[in-house]
């Protein structure tokens, strides 16, 4: 049992419990009771992704604007671009590419050629450029880029105009197949010389007899350019002339270095190194007032340009005078020194170049320098400055 007083005790404590403060703040009170009123959510209704309202939209409420991106509805495209588009002639699919203007990655570079005059905002037949900007613009090598222009000039759809040294690059002109008339496609396999023998049955006699090699002669290398292929996959010549140890000697190079013979689709790098030969031997040649002996000839004008080079990369000058045998009787020596031209000789050599420039292989012309006279080499750069 409980005694009375702590009874007493007991109730009083009871009723300051129970019995509210006079000054309490109610909106704190209300605060409280708010975070534990729970309230119902509303359930989320299934719509359909499309929605079509006739006449029910209200006046206040504005549309979507659909060229703004909207998750919920789907993004439509153009058939076709109204922006950021090339205007191209039906002629480049119809006629060009039919035909096989194009060879290999040079409709790239054709493109690139045109997307950057005739189908620029403001069009425009030419625009100059330099290698490394066209490299920079296709993503292709130098000798790539070489190989393509070649190509595209002798399809007729660019025309370049060539600076001899130090310029902001050649002016390239794009052409369109319906301009160029009736062209003719360009056979790879034709020799390039072969192509140039109308102009070269032109010149005068004068430069003919000093020796200019014009291998293109229809005449005179008939059989050299018609008969005497190299089959790569048998690694023979059909013809049993002189070339068949030549395709020998680099078919065992072939193995030797790759160990892979001569390859069909290596035929297009090996044109290009005979061009190259080609062109240094007719450069030689045009100093030259007559030849008995072309693979002679050649082999000691490279013989003098190589060891040349190193020789003064090395040493600062050649100082080897050592004589070589070439062929049975025919004694040169090392020692290359650029000897002075004579009138006709300069007019010989500034054809050749010209020839070679119009061939876009003006670098080929410019690495010649060290095989002339400082005044010669003047003479010719101040001629072709003025062509």
């Amino acid at each position: 049992m409980m005694n009375k007083k702590t009874k007493l005790k007991l109730n009083e404590t009871l009723n300051k419990a129970l019995e509210p403060p006079r000054n309490r703040d109610k909106s704190k009170l209300d605060e409280l009771l708010n975070l534990y009123d729970v309230q119902e959510k509303p359930r989320l209704e299934i719509v359909p992704e499309v929605v079509i309202l006739h006449n029910l939209t209200p006046p206040n409420i504005t549309q979507p604007n659909p060229t703004q991106d909207n998750p919920i509805q789907p993004k439509h495209f153009a058939i076709s671009p109204a922006k950021d588009f090339t205007k191209v002639p039906n002629s480049i699919t119809k006629e060009a590419i039919p035909q096989k203007f194009f060879k290999g990655l040079s409709k790239h570079t054709y493109d690139i050629l045109y997307r950057h005059t005739r189908g620029n905002i403001k069009p425009v037949r030419k625009i100059q450029l330099t290698k490394s900007e066209i490299m920079k613009l296709t993503g292709l090598s130098f000798n790539t880029i070489q190989t393509h222009i070649r190509y595209l000039r002798e399809s007729g759809l660019v025309k370049v105009e060539f600076n001899i040294g130090k310029h902001e690059g050649s002016i390239y002109e794009i052409v369109v197949p319906e301009e160029i008339g009736n062209p003719t496609q360009p056979n790879p396999t034709q020799d390039k010389t072969t192509q140039d023998k109308t102009t070269l049955k032109t010149q005068p006699d004068t430069i003919q007899n000093l020796g200019i090699l014009r291998l293109g002669n229809p005449i005179e290398n008939k059989h050299t350019y018609e008969n005497a292929k190299t089959s790569l996959k048998t690694n023979t010549i059909h013809d049993d002339d002189a070339l068949a140890k030549f395709a020998d000697r680099m078919n065992e190079a072939s193995r030797k270095l790759t160990k892979k013979g001569l390859k069909k689709d290596e035929e297009g790098k090996w044109e290009e190194l005979a061009e190259l030969l080609v062109m240094e031997l007719e450069i030689a040649a045009a100093r030259t007032k007559s030849i008995s002996n072309v693979p002679a000839f050649l082999t000691e004008h490279l013989r003098r340009r190589l060891l040349g080079n190193s020789a003064k990369s090395a040493e600062g000058k050649l100082k080897t005078s050592k004589s070589v045998k070439v062929g049975k009787s025919e004694k040169v020596v090392e020692e290359y020194q650029a000897e002075p031209l004579s009138e006709e000789g300069r007019e010989a050599v500034l054809k050749t170049m010209l020839e070679y420039i119009k061939k876009e292989q003006q670098e080929f012309v410019m690495s010649q320098q060290d095989t002339y006279t400082k005044d010669d080499w003047d003479w010719l750069m101040h001629q072709l400055e003025k062509e």
